[in-house]
């Protein structure tokens, strides 16, 4: 039996769930892909443990909960008997990581790092990648599933209890200090419940309430290999069309054994056709797609646009012994996020490692770091088509205040987007992961100039947000963006950033400025999506949890992840619910009052952004003017959690009646986006 926690070993437990993560992390390359969940999640729990920790110990609060407070004491079935909830809690997440570390010592060995300043790491050992279904993970004889939801249980109970906590700390009033042990107390009976059915009794669902719908589960999207797309090939005369049904070959990803490498005429093919033969034929594209391999400088990245697109930078065309550049089109909705994560994620950062050797980087992958910043490692994401005004600038000017500075001379102009990691890998041998990469909050917009002396700025940066405004007048050839931050870069590199710079471009003709500020459009609205998904800048995630069920008056999801994240200065709260294949997105700010009705239930009235992802990758933006009326769920687990998050968040103490009608609103719409952005 584990010995007894105190508040104090919330430390020691945040170490060690950073040790077992940084294991995930060493050693992925010999795991398999489902071990990243475990990783990200051990950060986590890691990240609330050294959080509860420094809260307890600059609170001072008296967190033992006596039972006399108590109406129905809660007993614990590991020993603590309901008398503190949350060292009981603490005492669940020791157990679960020192069985982990038992684990994780059995299945590994000591890598040696390539550098001498760095430590020695664990390494999973080669059998673990076949083996790891087999592998116990949890104390019960659990999976890695079964593993994969106590860590998630843990990490919504440690949320919860830092949210209790940081509500009490503004308010040690005596009623206060009643409602936190209360609301810790429900949250540890929460906790005990799921642990209990995630062990073996199975989830209680809605299907026990007749009055609630319960949802088949989302279709699953096809394996990667049967996804059917169009292929073109990108030319001077633009983009000539090779194939119109392929699909991603099979043995794509496979490394070459040594039998390959002898036979020079051999490769691994990047794609095979679906087309019907027609009479005469062996195959229909044979010459176009069975040639098309990925060399050593393949990349892949996503282009903008109203239909979502990809572009393959520099695949090999072994007919020709050239490189070539693709254009991949007509990806059906359902299958885009797979196909993004599976394919277009993978083949980025497979071949990003060589660009991230010092000296290595290009425009599609780069290291950076400050003097007093961390290692960055960057790949590109979006990259904007402008081909047709590559060569149509004619001049730039920037104006600040009354001060004006104009350059001519422009040689390129690129509108990229990029991700971004700051985590320190410990092994040289290492491929970026592509959940470790963030998306960044701006896009860039870099202009470049004919070569000068070495102190003139051979290169301008103009940073793009979501609220970027772009003005261009009827019939003109100059688009004007304003109040935006710019940077300047001298031919070594010398960089110098000012921020309220407006800045006119001014192209050849009114057609091309048009097409520039199109493609400026599509570039926030990328960023705009971005910034509804995730927690923006100044926002921290708060809860986040997995349903299979989640229903309102307007939207239904079979599969979805709900977040709730609140803002660092205001501590303003946002819904965000995201179907599991990231066709659709929900985002709502709550109403400061959004708990204070006179049923005692939540109201979600607020305006309400809704994007989806429709047909062939067109993306719908619209915004729901008053909410919904009704949010519920298909299990009572998540239905109970998601109103404990919400009224530990919102500090309005421990009524959590059930979830059901809101305020009555009216079904009114706006066309959100073109209210959003100009």
């Amino acid at each position: 039996m584990a010995s007894p926690v105190s508040i104090g070993d919330a430390f020691l437990l945040a170490k060690l769930a950073l040790k077992l993560g940084q294991t995930f992390t060493t050693g992925r390359k010999s795991a398999p892909a489902e071990f990243r969940e475990v990783e990200s999640q051990l950060y986590s729990i890691s990240t609330a443990l050294t959080a509860l920790g420094d809260a307890c110990q600059n609170n001072g609060l008296q967190l033992g909960i006596n039972n006399t407070v108590l109406q129905n004491p809660v007993h614990s079935p590991r020993g603590n008997k309901g008398d503190d909830a949350l060292l009981s809690m603490l005492q669940g997440c020791q157990d679960v990581l020192q069985n982990l570390e038992g684990v994780v010592e059995k299945y590994s060995s000591i890598g040696q790092p390539e550098q001498l300043n760095r430590p020695c790491f664990q390494k999973w050992k080669s059998s673990v990648k076949k083996n790891w279904k087999k592998i116990i993970w949890t104390t019960e004889g659990g999976d890695l599933a079964a593993l994969q939801r106590n860590l998630s249980i843990h990490i919504n109970c440690l949320d919860l209890a830092l949210g209790v906590i940081g509500h009490t700390r503004a308010d040690r009033m005596e009623k206060s200090v009643v409602n936190t042990m209360l609301m810790l107390t429900e949250i540890h009976t929460w906790f005990i419940t799921n642990i209990r059915d995630n062990n073996g009794s199975g989830v209680v669902t809605s299907a026990q309430n007749t009055n609630v719908m319960h949802p088949s589960a989302t279709e699953p999207p096809p394996p990667l290999t049967e996804i059917q797309f169009k292929i073109s090939a990108r030319s001077l005369r633009g983009l000539e069309v090779l194939c119109p049904n392929a699909s991603i070959h099979p043995m794509w990803n496979q490394k070459r054994s040594e039998c390959d490498l002898k036979n020079s005429g051999s490769h691994h093919k990047l794609f095979k056709c679906n087309c019907p033969l027609l009479p005469g034929q062996t195959a229909p594209h044979p010459f176009e797609v069975d040639s098309l391999a990925v060399s050593s400088f393949t990349f892949a990245l996503r282009q903008t646009g109203a239909t979502k697109s990809w572009m393959i930078y520099n695949a090999a065309n072994r007919s020709t012994n050239m490189v070539i550049s693709l254009v991949i089109e007509n990806v059906l909705a359902r299958s885009i996020h797979e196909f993004e994560t599976s394919f277009i994620d993978v083949l980025a950062t497979n071949n990003a490692k060589a660009m991230f050797r010092p000296g290595c980087g290009t425009t599609l992958a780069y290291i950076t770091a400050g003097k007093s910043q961390p290692i960055e490692h960057r790949i590109l994401n979006f990259l904007s088509d402008l081909d047709q005004v590559r060569n149509k600038v004619e001049k730039v000017t920037f104006t600040m205040k009354d001060q004006s500075y104009t350059r001519t001379g422009i040689t390129a102009i690129k509108l990229m987007h990029y991700k971004s990691s700051t985590r320190e890998y410990l092994s040289m041998d290492y491929v970026v992961d592509p959940k470790d990469l963030l998306p960044l909050d701006t896009a860039e917009l870099e202009i470049t100039y004919k070569q000068g002396s070495d102190s003139d700025i051979a290169k301008s940066i103009l940073y793009i947000t979501y609220k970027t405004i772009s003005k261009r007048s009827p019939n003109s050839n100059i688009l004007i963006l304003e109040n935006i931050p710019c940077a300047g870069l001298t031919t070594k590199n010398q960089e110098s950033t000012l921020n309220g710079i407006n800045v006119s471009i001014q192209l050849k003709s009114p057609e091309a400025a048009m097409l520039l500020q199109r493609s400026i459009q599509h570039m926030r609205e990328e960023l705009f999506v971005m910034s509804l998904k995730a927690p923006r800048p100044g926002e921290r995630l708060a809860l986040k949890l997995e349903a299979k069920g989640f229903h309102t008056d307007r939207v239904d999801m079979a599969d979805c992840e709900i977040s709730i994240v609140q803002s660092e200065t205001s501590d303003d709260l946002r819904l965000i619910i995201t179907s599991k294949d990231e066709r659709t997105i929900l985002s709502q700010d709550l109403a400061k009052d959004f708990m204070e009705t006179a049923e005692g239930t939540p109201r979600f009235s607020a305006p309400t952004y809704a994007v989806q992802i429709v047909g062939h990758g067109t993306r719908e933006i619209q915004t729901y003017k008053n909410g919904f009326k009704m949010v519920d769920f298909s299990d009572v687990r998540r239905d109970r959690l998601f109103g404990l998050g919400l009224a530990v968040l919102s500090g309005s103490g421990i009524s959590l009646p059930r979830i059901t009608q809101a305020k009555p609103t009216d079904q009114n719409e706006l066309p959100g986006y073109s209210r959003f952005i100009q």
